[in-house]
């Protein structure tokens, strides 16, 4: 009778182990690539070294803070270039001193003399120099150093590979190809050296605009201050501060559109750099200037002038330049003032408010509030004539009367003449933060609209149908409005 076994056979012990052995080899090699892979994708880039290939033959090594002034002429540039270096940074000839100049090109052009070196050699003694558009060649290129001394360089034709040209120097029959920058470089004009830019902005964070011009109302959009008392009643980041009487509220959705205007003007066009040019353009002086900031400080200024054949001519304050940009881009000097806010008449949170007077043809109406108590255990009570009235039915009541909606700009020339009539409805509300009264008269204007008059001053014009279903709800409490 043979003998009852037990537990795995030591073979299939010593291959579960193997396994186990190989599958933990496996995940510290995986734990280990994402660890190198975390590494590389983090680290910082690496600045390339200014050193040129090794094996790479030099033609000219200088430090770049020593040259002083460059020229570039020859029978292949349409006229020559010169530029030099002044105390107030580097001077293009032609180029009058409120042109911009952008940087970064003036630096390439002097990198192609401090540190030039060749691709290859192509010829160490060529015999004709003019097969290789160097007899003679088609660019002169000379640097001037703060000792006078000159570093000079012969530009000829581009190679055959497209992606090089043919280099030649003072006093050698040595041929070289050199990068295809350089060869540009020595090809630049005043037009490429330019830094014809305008200023830019955050449009997502702007928080100051102003638009003024001698035909138009001036609109002015600015942040909010919560410690400034004409925004008491606004919640909106942002608000409207002229061309209306009060502060207004930005409607957020009509927001979009001015941050697609401020975002949108560019130079499609230099028109002309003469400085007597602006009266031709509409510019001396400008129809409208604009001005526009971010929360971070950046300011952009530019002021326009006429428009023909669908362009805007423009200038940047501070440059003699007149610049052209196609009209359509011009759409923040199309921004209606009145579709930019939000159409309240006055709305004044119910906790600021302690009483309403309401006045119309069929009498006077009283809405009071009594507030007990303080903090968190206030208690509200409210009334219409004396008589209680609940708390949802004088709140609907409350929405109806500060809810009257401006639904058109009421016309310049007959607002003095609102103002000065006699209204058919009065709302005063009597005020606990500050102790004050605010209030709106409702004018008669045409058969559609009352003019609404606030503080002496009327630019909106009220829907009849609104006013009527304001007196209809008070009277559904009264019975006394008509």
């Amino acid at each position: 009778m043979s003998e009852a076994r037990t537990g795995s056979p030591p073979d299939a012990k010593r291959g579960g182990l193997r396994r186990l052995i190989i599958l933990a080899a496996m995940l510290v090699g995986v734990a280990a690539l994402v660890v190198i892979l975390t590494v590389v994708r983090n680290r910082p880039p690496q600045i390339p070294e200014v050193e040129p290939t090794p094996g790479k033959p030099e033609i000219s090594r200088v430090d770049i803070e020593r040259i002083t002034a460059v020229s570039l002429d020859g029978p292949g540039r349409e006229q020559p270039f010169n530029m030099w270096k002044t105390e107030a940074g580097w001077q293009i000839e032609g180029a009058d001193s409120t042109i911009p100049i952008k940087e970064s090109r003036v630096k390439d052009l002097l990198y192609s003399f401090s540190s030039l070196y060749a691709e290859r050699v192509i010829e160490e003694d060529a015999a004709d120099l003019g097969q290789y558009g160097l007899d003679p060649p088609a660019v002169v290129a000379v640097a001037t150093l703060d000792d006078g001394s000159t570093i000079e360089a012969y530009l000829g034709d581009r190679t055959p590979a497209g992606n090089t040209w043919y280099l030649g120097v003072p006093d050698k029959r040595i041929v070289y190809a050199v990068w295809t920058n350089h060869g540009n470089h020595y090809h630049y004009t005043l037009a490429d050296m330019r830094g014809d830019e305008l200023p830019t902005i955050n449009t997502e964070a702007f928080n100051y605009l102003l638009l003024q011009g001698p035909g138009i109302d001036t609109l002015e959009i600015m942040e909010t201050n919560p410690l400034d008392t004409r925004f008491a009643h606004l919640l909106t980041r942002l608000a409207m501060v002229q061309p209306y009487a009060f502060p207004r509220a930005i409607d957020s959705e009509e927001f979009t559109k001015v941050q697609a205007a401020v975002a949108e003007p560019r130079i499609d066009r230099i028109v002309s750099d003469d400085p007597e040019a602006a009266a031709g353009y509409g510019l001396a002086p400008p129809r409208y200037e604009l001005l526009v900031r971010d929360a971070a400080g950046a300011e952009v200024t530019l002021l326009f002038g006429d428009e023909r054949d669908g362009e805007v001519f423009f200038q940047v304050p501070g440059r003699a330049t007149v610049y052209a940009m196609k009209a359509s881009r011009a759409g923040v000097l199309d921004l209606d003032p009145f579709t930019l806010v939000d159409k309240f008449v006055l709305i004044l949170n119910i906790e600021s408010v302690d009483a309403i007077e309401i006045y119309h043809r069929g009498g006077t109406n009283l809405l009071t509030i009594e507030r007990t108590g303080s903090g968190d255990d206030v208690v509200e009570s409210f009334a219409v004539d004396g008589a209680a009235i609940e708390d949802k039915p004088f709140r609907e009541l409350y929405q109806l009367i500060i809810g009257l909606l401006g639904d058109a700009a009421l016309p310049r020339e007959d607002q003095a003449a609102v103002v000065e009539a006699d209204p058919e409805v009065r709302i005063t509300y009597r005020m606990n933060t500050p102790d004050e009264t605010q209030s709106v008269a409702l004018v008669p204007y045409d058969r559609q609209f009352f003019g609404a008059v606030r503080e002496g001053t009327a630019e909106f014009m009220v829907s009849r149908a609104q006013v009527a279903r304001l007196l209809d709800g008070l009277a559904a409490h009264t019975g006394g409005a008509e």
